[in-house]
């Protein structure tokens, strides 16, 4: 059984947040951690590509439009959950490759890469963790990606609740425009003392 979850408002990708995906850690039925898990990567991801598959950017594009290909340009940790590069960068790339995201490349011809050096942090990461990563697109971009994450607290002898938010923003290269921005929300709640 998962950790309580609530979406606060249908979104984007939590791409973001999910510094808990590295942890890799299953929720109990009485979770004593706020901490992102795998499950949260999952909702972030599937949140993401809904949000932008919605927006009226996405609305007449279809398997044949001219290709987007997006950069993840950019990731921001303002959150209590302390990343290194290396995790912040496997953790885009974990989103870039999910299974809703993969799907736009199919419906709207668009596609998310990483940058060189984030590819190879991601890479890095993975290696020193034993985990697996998603193979690297090589493309040339044509859009670029930032995403920004955050969270807050309110704790108490009993337990903790954190909200997560992210944010993320795609702008066209070249006059930078912001062509599409969006967040997502949630709360993770971990119940026992905090002295435990």
């Amino acid at each position: 059984m998962r950790a309580p979850r609530c979406s606060t408002r249908p979104a984007t990708a939590l791409l973001l947040l999910v510094s808990a995906a590295i942890g890799g850690c299953a929720s109990s039925a009485t979770p004593r951690s706020t901490r992102l898990t795998v499950d949260d990567l999952e909702h972030v991801s599937r949140e993401f590509a809904a949000s932008l598959l919605a927006s009226d950017v996405m609305r007449d594009r279809g398997p044949d439009s001219p290709l987007w290909v997006v950069s993840i340009e950019r990731v921001l940790n303002l959150s209590r959950d302390v990343m290194s590069p290396g995790e912040q960068w496997f953790v885009m790339n974990h989103l870039r490759a999910s299974l809703p995201v993969r799907q736009m490349r199919q419906e709207k011809n668009i596609i998310f890469v990483l940058p060189a050096e984030g590819a190879r942090r991601a890479h890095e990461y993975a290696q020193q963790h034993g985990l697996e990563t998603a193979p690297l697109a090589e493309r040339r971009p044509t859009h670029v990606m930032s995403a920004t994450f955050r969270s807050a607290v309110r704790q108490d002898e009993k337990g903790a609740t954190e909200l997560y938010y992210c944010e993320f923003e795609i702008r066209r290269i070249g006059d930078r425009e912001l062509v599409w921005k969006d967040d997502v929300a949630f709360k993770r709640i971990a119940r026992g003392h905090i002295w435990d």
